[in-house]
């Protein structure tokens, strides 16, 4: 499609002024997979970003909704990406209710700035996904992301009450409510998180929070052996009062790889795993966790890895394991398993990596039956795809499937990062066809390329 550079200009000045758009030299940083954009604009209010989505969809223009653009790496190659629409102007707390555990807030607000915000009155948004310290809220919920605090937390979905969505055509509807007791009927919310801005650009959130834990605390330690971090794993789980807050194991290849921050981790010995919990509670609670799993750890073997860690140092640490899946231009697969299918899994999946002349770097959350692998070096691109389909289907073996989390666009040519859609894929593309007649919302990136 060509566009009249000078045009578009003097028609997006009308609407919502140039000093909010970028073109031409200007939108290299925002290509998704090597499409770039037209246009990068960033409207000041939800009225210009209303007209802004009401003009591609008059124009048939290609829509990439984005907030500071941390995740425009996950999904497939668009077909074309015309402009992308920022929210990033749209940062407003509009409602807080501490008392309630809630609040409500217009979508491109940073998750650094919601927590700023709310934890005044001792809450938090209990999330910790990669990128969280450039995330925005919407970004978040559109991407679905999750880090390590999954396992107590659990993800986005859980904690959305409510979102408003602008359509295609620039009409708003609302899903959801502002209080954790909802009324009845169908929950649309959770058909937005995780939908990528393929049904409309979100443009606020209705959120959960939760109170700030007293205390917080990391155990480090080296595992012998596969086995050995099972066993553990299941003893831990059977702790009470308390369960862990986050359970992760890394072998010596994703130690090399994560961010200085983790240095307190040790570097564990070939085919064996640095193991990290983190306990979050009240003072007393967390020391008696803390005692049993040292406890539970050096009758499975485990060697402890220095001092547990605390404060500032614990909260960094947690970081450089949440941002382990960032992509830095690699290969990153998500693995997702059955729990007790995980180290099995993952054992193969190392052998097939192997078998291609290559190390794999594995980041496991065990008790979530989810593992990341990222290739140190990236494989010839005529490998590439037969390996990710390798994987695949190992996973598959056991019940699990593999998500190509991000990839160079030469080796997304020959897959589809989000493998063989379901037979559901079908109900998916009519929503799509209901919210999106056009389809101007980053087509072709989500699942069965919708």
């Amino acid at each position: 499609m060509t566009i009249d550079s000078d045009a578009f200009r003097e028609r997006i000045g009308l609407l919502i002024g140039q000093e909010a758009v970028r073109t031409q030299g200007g939108t290299g940083a925002w290509s998704v997979d090597l499409r770039a954009p037209f246009a990068v604009v960033t409207p000041a209010d939800l009225r210009e970003i209303t007209e802004m989505v009401k003009l591609a969809n008059a124009e048939g223009l290609q829509v990439a909704p984005a907030g500071n653009g941390s995740w425009l790496h996950l999904g497939n190659i668009p077909e074309r990406v015309d402009m992308v629409l920022r929210t990033t102007k749209l940062n407003r707390m509009v409602e807080f209710e501490p008392r309630d555990l809630t609040c409500t807030v217009e979508a491109g607000m940073s998750v650094v700035d919601l927590q700023k915000l709310v934890a005044v009155h001792g809450l938090f948004l209990p999330l910790d996904p990669p990128f969280g310290l450039r995330a925005t809220v919407g970004g978040l919920a559109a991407a679905n992301r999750y880090g390590p605090a999954r396992l107590r937390y659990g993800t986005m979905r859980d904690w959305v009450l409510g979102a408003t969505l602008l359509h295609a055509d620039g009409s708003t509807s609302k899903a959801g409510g502002r209080v954790v007791k909802n009324v009845s009927g169908y929950d649309l919310t959770k058909l937005y998180i995780g939908s990528l801005g393929t049904l409309g650009v979100l443009v606020s959130l209705n959120l959960k929070l939760a109170p700030i834990p007293e205390n917080r605390i990391a155990l480090l330690g080296l595992a012998p052996s596969a086995s050995a971090v099972d066993g553990f794993l299941k003893e831990v789980r059977r702790l009470t009062p308390l369960q862990p807050a986050a359970f992760v194991a890394v072998d010596a290849a994703a130690r090399k790889d994560l961010h200085a921050d983790a240095g307190p981790l040790a570097e564990p010995g070939p085919d064996a795993f640095a193991v990290a919990v983190r306990f979050a509670d009240t003072a007393e609670v967390v020391e008696w966790a803390c005692n049993e799993t040292r406890r539970m750890a050096a009758a499975h073997g485990f060697v402890e890895a220095g001092e547990p860690l605390t404060g500032e140092k614990e909260a960094k640490f947690w970081t450089a394991i949440s941002d382990f899946p960032v992509p830095w231009g690699k290969i990153v697969l998500r693995a997702t398993t059955l729990p007790g299918q995980l180290l099995p899994f993952a054992a193969k999946a190392r052998d097939a990596v192997r078998a291609a002349s290559l190390e794999p770097a594995m980041l496991l959350h065990p008790a979530l039956g989810v593992t990341y692998l990222r290739l140190a070096r990236p494989p010839k691109i005529e490998t590439a795809a037969p390996l990710i389909e390798a994987v695949r289907k190992i996973a598959a073996e056991g019940g699990g499937n593999v998500i190509v989390e991000a990839a160079p666009p030469a080796v997304k040519e020959r897959i589809d990062v989000w493998g063989e859609p379901a037979e559901s894929i079908e109900i998916q593309r009519k929503i799509k066809q209901l919210y999106d007649p056009n389809r101007i919302f980053n087509r072709g990136r989500f699942l069965g390329r919708i």
